[in-house]
């Protein structure tokens, strides 16, 4: 098993590529799923579905993600990036040669099954939400999928650690885009004008004001990280341009926060006359596993070593697309590893996915899903 998951991720690796845009990992998907007993189809543009029919009413489905970062992978690795500027830094070539033996086993198990088992192999995760074009194809419906399951490496933990928790796992967020309009003047005359910088100062501070006076019972992150006004030593500047990102774990509270921002901003610059804009992007929905179904998983991981996790994750997922149609759970898998995700320098050691392998094979063998709901 442990040559199977580290041959498929070796290959995997050499060829890293980006977004919607993987014709390669693709074909290599294809490739190894050929000849096993599973109904196999494209979608959402790059992604690949894998079907294994059990005969059974409902579906247990598993997810992975195929994309990679643009990131430059240094050289040493006997098996590095074939592809200049891109890097598997975050695990997905693992997370796929797991999926990839698991498609393996179920095709020699699928009599065993109590369940169908639907394995998502999904683009586009870094950036673009493959997710939501999985779930807007139907297959979720199609399949009769009941429960899904997801698991991303996590250095940090120790190696073949398991990590999760019930309720929010992940966070929701979305960049935040100020832009300040006031009234250019030399600085010599600077009553003449409406400066944007000055009103951008006092907006910066008016936003992080707001974030203090949060109830400290809510988990949030509120972080401006970007401010650019100006371009001379003696022009009070018309324009200034604040970016950063706004993030928490349920829509409710996100939405408190983005209109919290707006108002903060557009109070701290009346007074200097500038008009202020404030604009939100579209980000993933709060990441949040089902309580129930996470006693579930406890269950059929037990004896695996595990850790619960006391407070949720800032970062995002866009698997939380998926729980937005039906129950599900994510869970961390630590690789013993000190460089982070997104590093040039990140890797793992192989033996680390056989815990992940064996955990998504008890959940596949797993029957007692009481109190789940079919979509």
């Amino acid at each position: 098993m442990l040559e199977t998951i580290r041959r498929h991720r070796q290959s995997l690796h050499r060829i890293p590529e980006l977004g919607f845009d993987l014709p390669r990992t693709r074909a290599y998907v294809l490739s190894q799923l050929s000849g096993l007993n599973a109904r196999v189809e494209t979608v959402a543009k790059s992604g690949v579905l894998a079907f294994f029919d059990a005969g059974k009413e409902e579906t247990t489905a598993f997810r992975c993600d195929m994309d990679a970062l643009p990131i430059q992978e240094p050289e040493g690795c006997p098996f590095a990036s074939e592809h200049p500027g891109r890097m598997h830094a975050c695990g997905h070539d693992a997370h796929m040669a797991v999926m990839l033996t698991m498609c393996g086993w179920l095709s020699g198990h699928i009599r065993d099954l109590p369940c169908n088992a639907l394995v998502i192999f999904q683009p586009a995760e870094e950036s673009e939400g493959g997710a939501r074009l999985v779930v807007e194809s139907g297959a979720l419906e199609k399949y009769r999928v009941a429960r899904i399951f997801a698991m991303h490496v996590q250095p940090g933990l120790p190696e073949g650690m398991l990590a999760s928790r019930p309720g929010a796992f992940m966070a929701t967020s979305s960049e935040v885009h100020i832009r300040l309009r006031g009234k250019s003047a030399h600085a010599a005359r600077a009553h003449e004008g409406r400066d944007a910088m000055l009103a951008g100062a006092q907006a910066v501070r008016a936003v992080y004001d707001f974030d203090l006076s949060l109830p400290t019972g809510m988990p949030r992150l509120i972080r401006l990280c970007a401010f650019h006004a100006g371009n001379s030593t003696n022009i009070v500047p018309d324009q200034a341009a604040i970016d950063g990102t706004a993030r928490a774990f349920s829509r409710e509270d996100h939405a408190k926060i983005k209109a919290g921002i707006i108002h903060a901003v557009r109070a701290a610059c009346l007074p200097y006359g500038v008009e202020a804009d404030v604009e939100f992007s579209t980000g993933y929905p709060p990441t949040v596993n089902d309580s129930a179904l996470f006693a579930r998983f406890r269950e059929a991981a037990a004896g695996l070593d595990f850790q619960l996790l006391p407070e949720p994750d800032l970062t995002t997922e866009d698997f939380a697309f998926y729980l937005e149609r039906v129950s599900g759970v994510m869970f961390y898998l630590g690789t013993g590893t000190k460089e982070p995700l997104h590093s040039p320098l990140f890797t793992l050691d192989e033996r680390a996915l056989l815990t992940g392998f064996e955990a998504f094979r008890r959940l596949a063998m797993f029957s007692d899903w009481k109190g789940d709901t079919i979509a």
